[in-house]
Formats: structure tokens, C-alpha cells, sequence
């Protein structure tokens, strides 16, 4: 799911399927109106997840492309501080899951790594 899909979901616009140009559009409720509220919870459940990875990942791009945590956090609604703590863990979280799946680099090579990817960032900010 990417940023019209999210703004669809934001507006209360969903569309049926992806597979093209949809024949019509349902609102949110619609969507969550399965057989019982516990499958509706179910469904927002995984609406909520999307909207979540959607969010980090717009996130990550404003930071990669200078966005500075203020930025960011100004355009959620919240503080630097709960913005820059809140994301921060998430994207740690998500590198140590990366790190344990690659096994081929050893510590030391993914230390070097990690210093050269800060150090080109770091450049790229000050662009």
C-alpha cells in the first residue's frame, strides 16, 4: 500500500480492487463490514498495520531526502521529541531484524558498513 492508497483510507475512500480502474468507491465503513464486529475488528486491525508501515515509510523517505525530526514531527501533529523516540526504535527494530538475516558480513564488515552509510548521509544533509 503506498501514499494513494493511504490518502484513500484517510478520506474515508477505498477502492475495491487494485487490479485497475475500479467501478466504484466504498467508504471505510463499508470495507469493515464483515459477518461480525469481531472479523471488523480483525480487517481495521490490519487497516491500521498498513497505515502504520505507510507512515514509517514516508517517515524514512522525508529523513533520507533532509527532512529534519522537527519536520516531521510538525507534520504528524506531535513533538520532536515523541516523533524522533517513536520512529527511531521502530527503524532499530527493523535493522536488527535485517542484521539477523544477514549472515554473511561479518561484525567488524558491518561496522565498517554502518560508519560509511552515516558518513554519506551525513554529507547528503549538509548538501
Amino acid at each position: 500500500m503506498h501514499c494513494l492508497a493511504l490518502w484513500e483510507i484517510c478520506h474515508g475512500l477505498v477502492f475495491p480492487d487494485l487490479s485497475g480502474y475500479p467501478d466504484k468507491v466504498l467508504p471505510l465503513q463499508q470495507l469493515v463490514s464483515g459477518t461480525s464486529p469481531l472479523d471488523d475488528l480483525r480487517e481495521l486491525k490490519k487497516i491500521e498495520a498498513e497505515i502504520d508501515q505507510v507512515r514509517c515509510d514516508l517517515v524514512r523517505d522525508a529523513r533520507n531526502n533532509g527532512a529534519t525530526w522537527e519536520q516531521v514531527a510538525q507534520a504528524l501533529g506531535m513533538t520532536k521529541q515523541s516523533a524522533w523516540e517513536f520512529f527511531t526504535e521502530r527503524f532499530r527494530i527493523e535493522l536488527s531484524h535485517r542484521v539477523k538475516q544477514n549472515t554473511d558480513l561479518s561484525e567488524d564488515a558491518a561496522m565498517q558498513l554502518a560508519v560509511e552509510e552515516t558518513k554519506i548521509v551525513r554529507r547528503r544533509r549538509a548538501k
